[in-house]
């Protein structure tokens, strides 16, 4: 019969367990999401980037970049480290500069 104590500790002992677990495949899921909507914002910024001429926003767009840049290496790296494979992504954009865009009529 097992005494409360027993029973205390078999309860602790799951808690401070010392070998490793792995991803459970509920989290990868998530993570893939999390990765894959983190890099098509990026996709997104990118686009604005490219195409506005406001400099604050450009400020605010750098951040937001970065933020998310931030946070998809960590995931990536998480990944690398479980030897999970990357989600697929779309690719990154052409880089070109706002001065190719021609003028609106509400820009000058």
């Amino acid at each position: 019969m097992t005494t409360i104590m027993e029973a205390a500790k078999g309860i602790l002992s799951t808690y401070v367990d010392d070998e490793p677990k792995a991803i459970h495949v509920g989290e990868v899921m998530n993570l893939w999401t999390y990765h894959t909507v983190l890099t098509e914002i990026n996709r997104f910024v990118e686009m604005s980037l490219n195409t506005t001429r406001d400099d604050e926003l450009v400020v605010a767009l750098k951040n937001s970049y970065n933020d998310c840049r931030g946070h998809i290496q960590e995931v990536e790296s998480l990944f690398r480290d479980e030897g999970i494979p990357l989600p697929p992504t779309s690719e990154k954009n052409p880089t070109p500069t706002r001065k190719m865009y021609p003028w609106g009529k509400n820009d000058r």
